[in-house]
């Protein structure tokens, strides 16, 4: 197993953790850092520690119900610098079916240890340094400031503590135009109150959702696997009358995909992407110089016909790459859907190259 992709599915990525301990840490450090005398503003800290955390939880929740990959872990995978492994690492985690649940999954690991970055850094500078806690604000009184801290320490209501009073809440309270301080140690007291927000907001709803996550994502790849055993091993022409198998099939291609037209057939044009581009037209026993980034990186999208059922010489090719395999069947001349007895078969085939997906136009798929 590689540090940039694992074969097992239910592994949380590495970079992605890496990246979220990193911004934990570069956000808990720029603010922890304070002013010259030492002066943090909880404002800032709540932000981080608190509203961040928060709102990504819920944002996590209503992308998973509206099974959607807008989450921080898709975000993540836009980034540039990632190595050419990692990319067809995540290609291949968008062509299963399981893909929304998984970067949700892997978004709550890079959410918790963005909470350990923060906390690690928080820690290390109350060790090093005197950190003097204050806030200040324009439109906030001391009064609703007390009040949204009591709500946000209800979960640890029995340690008193960490708990928020009213007079701390005034004592801390600065102003830039003062610079005379009465007692400068009760600008510390804050820390606990600190350090269990992170704690159960940060650490333990992530633990819980990533749990959730853990168990959604194994139940769908048990059903996944279940599936395709069953389609694997059905005979040639059998399958569903009624219903086409939807589940298998990928209808989104990436965009500026290369097309190797395998099957050497006429008017591909009008059904790939108008902005894929033709690498190779018959049959080829391996990639080509031009082609083998794209081979390797599952940026391509293999043309076969439809009725003829696939042989060895195609299977031998797929083995090195990844990518899409797109069955067309023809009718006067035009590309058109493959029959169900034939898209059964092409399923069955994909299945024995988990690097491969099957690919139809979404609207073949309403058809």
């Amino acid at each position: 197993m590689s540090f940039f992709a694992s074969k097992k599915i239910t592994v949380l990525s590495k970079p992605f953790l890496v990246l979220g301990f990193i911004t934990g840490a570069m956000c808990s450090f720029t603010v922890m850092s304070g002013d010259n005398f030492g002066r943090v503003n909880l404002l800032y800290l709540l932000f981080i520690f608190w509203l961040v955390p928060v709102a990504g939880a819920l944002y996590s929740a209503i992308s998973l119900s509206l099974k959607s990959n807008s989450n921080i872990a898709n975000v993540f995978t836009l980034l540039p610098f990632w190595p050419a492994s990692f990319h067809t690492h995540i290609r291949q985690m968008h062509q299963q079916t399981v893909s929304g649940t998984w970067f949700f999954y892997q978004t709550q690991g890079v959410a918790l240890f963005y909470t350990l970055g923060g906390m690690s850094v928080f820690l290390l500078m109350l060790v090093i340094t005197d950190v003097n806690f204050v806030w200040r604000s324009t439109i906030i009184s001391d009064n609703n400031f007390h009040a949204l801290l009591s709500y946000i320490a209800i979960p640890w209501w029995l340690y008193l503590d960490a708990q928020p009073s009213l007079k701390l809440v005034q004592l801390t309270q600065d102003s830039r135009l003062d610079t005379y301080y009465e007692n400068t140690l009760i600008y510390g007291s804050w820390w606990k109150f600190i350090l269990l927000t992170q704690l159960v907001y940060g650490v333990l709803i992530r633990l819980t959702m990533l749990l959730a996550g853990y168990l959604l994502l194994t139940k769908e790849v048990k059903y996944q696997k279940d599936s395709s055993s069953t389609k694997t091993h059905a005979k040639f022409g059998e399958g569903t009358k009624n219903e086409k198998p939807k589940s298998a099939i990928c209808s989104s291609l990436p965009p500026n995909i290369g097309i190797i037209n395998w099957a050497n057939l006429n008017s591909i044009e009008l059904v790939i992407p108008s902005n894929a581009k033709v690498l190779l037209t018959g049959t080829i026993v391996e990639p080509q110089t031009e082609l083998i980034r794209e081979y390797k990186e599952g940026n391509v999208l293999v043309i076969t016909k439809s009725w003829e059922p696939p042989l060895g010489e195609l299977s031998d090719f797929l083995t090195l790459g990844s990518g899409f395999i797109f069955p067309i069947d023809i009718h006067e001349n035009t590309p058109s859907p493959p029959s169900r007895a034939h898209l059964q078969e092409w399923i069955r085939f994909t299945n024995e190259h988990p690097n491969w997906s099957l690919y139809q136009p979404p609207s073949w798929l309403k058809s």
